[in-house]
């Protein structure tokens, strides 16, 4: 089987994400041709020894992708970043896990900057550190934007202080939050209102997110962000 660019860029992300679903292969690479491409490519490249699919539970009937080792070397030597690889995902995160792919997808393709790189969880904890967000968007002009996905409901304590501790990336890094619902989001706004006036941290709803409105700083704030930097 010879392996297409898409083909090579699938088990990049599957490999830097941890693991995919049969919807974030579509999104990504087959959002324009159809559903059933996206689930035969799958299975084409699991047959040949690159992917296998799984399923987390005997009652769960999803079914999730991962790379095989063979897949995970060839990602390994095409992704800029080491993510050390589980056997499984772990069930009480998956749902978060696999909405933070969603997120880069649609942010990758929103933000149209092909020189923009995305930074994965798995590898800025391989790195360590005290907070350790979702995933980090690097732009060419120097600025990092930090990600959060919220998906569960978190104490006002416990948002203000992770907040808290963002604000003082500023001028350095823009901050995102991505709310999973209204209520998620409201909870942060309200953190946020405590915190205090900061333009380095953002709100978004996922939905509104994927409907292409978004509070994500424009290019402009960006490259005077970079600037401030210096």
């Amino acid at each position: 089987m010879i392996l297409q660019e898409r083909d090579k860029e699938l088990l990049r992300l599957c490999y830097e994400q941890g693991f995919l679903t049969a919807e974030h292969v579509h999104e990504a690479f087959f959002r324009n041709v159809g559903t059933r491409a996206a689930y035969r490519r799958v299975q084409e490249l699991e047959a040949a020894g690159y992917l296998r699919r799984s399923r987390l539970s005997a009652l769960s009937g999803h079914r999730i992708i991962q790379t095989t080792p063979v897949g995970t070397g060839i990602a390994r030597q095409l992704s800029q970043f080491e993510v050390p690889q589980k056997r499984r995902p772990a069930l009480q995160t998956l749902d978060h896990d696999a909405l933070v792919t969603s997120v880069r997808i649609w942010l990758m393709r929103l933000l149209k900057e092909k020189s923009a790189v995305w930074v994965p969880e798995g590898h800025l904890k391989k790195h360590g550190g005290k907070q350790i967000p979702d995933g980090v968007i690097l732009y060419s002009n120097g600025l990092e934007m930090v990600i959060e996905v919220e998906n569960s409901l978190k104490s006002h304590d416990r948002l203000y202080e992770l907040m808290s501790a963002w604000k003082t990336l500023a001028p350095k890094a823009q901050v995102q939050y991505i709310a999973s619902s209204p209520v998620i989001r409201n909870g942060l706004k309200k953190a946020l209102d405590r915190v205090g006036p900061n333009r380095g941290i953002y709100l978004s709803l996922w939905d509104e997110l994927r409907g292409g409105q978004t509070t994500t700083p424009r290019k402009e704030e960006c490259q005077n962000a970079a600037q401030r930097r210096i």
